[in-house]
């Protein structure tokens, strides 16, 4: 009879677990879909309205050359605490 009661008990958590699941599922549909709305319109409100517009550019990229001090063996201390 216990066992009876302990199946009872599962099979409530398992229908309210399912309901959550779903109640879930439709409400993170619907933010989703809200989503996809506000990235159409984004997108749309981006893109060039006339055929002649001008292309877009690249920004440009220099190389830069570092250079790190280098330690020689000499004067530990002193190559350390240098400012």
């Amino acid at each position: 009879m216990a066992e009876n009661t302990r199946l009872k008990d599962l099979s409530t958590d398992i229908k309210r677990m399912l309901e959550l699941m779903e109640s879930r599922h439709t409400e993170y549909s619907s933010r989703f879909e809200s989503l996809e709305t506000a990235l159409t319109s984004l997108h749309v409100a981006e893109t060039p309205k006339s055929s002649t517009s001008e292309a877009v550019q690249p920004f440009q990229v220099r190389n830069v050359k570092l250079d790190f001090p280098r330690f020689n063996g000499s004067n530990v201390l002193e190559w350390i605490f240098r400012t």
